[in-house]
């Protein structure tokens, strides 16, 4: 969906994204409503807001779609200056990436059309899809490892598959488990459990090029300006209807 080739295998420095008048937003583009695309116009709460720092960067956002499991090696090769895709922080990602201030709390949860299915002491050897890269399938395996786990390679495709009964439990962050729900009135799934509160951040690169401490410092000061002066608040708002920020909880 983006139009700029990817970059010379390595992040851009601060420099050279001021520089080319540009920020490059990474999105996933099947997640409603964080982001997602109506015809060739990406849209969603993850794209305004991107908007806004790319606005307060006075640079001009490009938003390149990408699959969610590569997100992150794109992030280091230099095809995206950021990612605004609801990664949930975690000491792995830490290790690959830096994070701007945790910007949305949300939880986890799982969706079925199976009644009995409401808690991890119900699940038994139910059969679990989730999308592939995603950390909520590891958080059930780790209490029931007997499950079995069926990866896909996108949130519609999980859905998709638990609603054709080929899996019984569809395992995503709660807002897009609804959102996509919204979108599909006749299916019969519903959600039955919330298991985990998750914080998310906004991914920016980081190694050992001395300019991209700089560019995080100055990318969290931007976003932290939006917080301040309520621009975030009022996004949030207008697509969850409360503030999502993890300080709004």
């Amino acid at each position: 969906m983006g139009t700029l080739e990817a970059f010379a295998n390595k992040p851009r420095s601060m420099n050279e994204i001021m520089a080319s008048g540009e920020l490059v937003i990474g999105i996933d583009g099947e997640s409603p409503p964080y982001n997602f695309y109506e015809g060739t116009e990406p849209k969603g709460f993850e794209v305004d807001l991107g908007r806004a720092i790319a606005d307060k960067l006075k640079l001009k956002p490009v938003f390149k779609q990408g699959a969610f499991k590569a997100m992150i090696l794109g992030l280091q090769n230099g095809t995206y200056d950021a990612i605004l895709v609801h990664h949930t922080i975690s000491d792995e990602r830490k290790k690959a990436v830096h994070f701007v201030s945790p910007f949305f709390c949300s939880g986890s949860a799982w969706y079925t059309n199976d009644p009995k299915l409401t808690d991890l002491k119900s699940i038994g050897n139910a059969s679990v899809a989730f999308p592939v890269g995603m950390v909520y399938g590891d958080l059930i395996k780790k209490e029931a490892p007997q499950v079995e786990f069926k990866t896909l390679n996108s949130e519609i495709e999980a859905f998709q598959y638990v609603n054709a009964g080929k899996a019984q439990i569809w395992v995503t962050d709660e807002i897009i488990g609804d959102g996509i729900l919204k979108k599909n009135p006749e299916s019969k799934i519903k959600k039955r459990y919330r298991f985990v509160t998750d914080v998310m951040g906004i991914l920016v690169a980081h190694n050992e090029d001395k300019s991209l401490p700089e560019w995080s410092a100055h990318f969290e000061k931007t976003y932290q300006g939006l917080v301040k002066d309520k621009t975030y608040a009022k996004l949030a708002k207008q697509y969850f209807g409360r503030d999502t920020s993890c300080l709004g909880k």
